[in-house]
Order: C-alpha cells, then structure tokens, then sequence
C-alpha cells in the first residue's frame, strides 16, 4: 500500500519498531485488515511474507 503521507500511527508505528521496541509482527491487523501493518512496512522498506491464501505468514 503505496501512501503519498504517512499518517501519524503510521509513524509512530514505524518509530517504536525502529527503536527496537516492536518488530512488523506487533503491528495490529484491525478487522483482519493488513493495510496498517502494509504501510509500516512499506515506510521502512520491509516486504512482508504471504502465505498462499494472501495472508501474512505468521
């Protein structure tokens, strides 16, 4: 997920996982959405592992 402007859980996610106190796994997934957890990973760079039902590998 491509954002033109993190917004600020975006950031701040990206900050606490930077700092080492969270890893791309923490990242809440709300209503079975990957969007938060995708747009983490994509400000820092991380591609994220899917399983075959497009799922992320846990």
């Amino acid at each position: 997920m491509k954002l033109k402007e993190p917004n600020i859980i975006v950031m701040a996610w990206a900050k606490a996982i930077l700092k080492g106190k969270y890893t791309i796994e923490d990242v809440p997934t709300p209503r079975g959405s990957l969007q938060l957890k995708e747009a983490v990973a994509d400000l820092l760079g991380i591609e994220l592992e899917e399983t075959e039902s497009g799922k992320e590998k846990e």
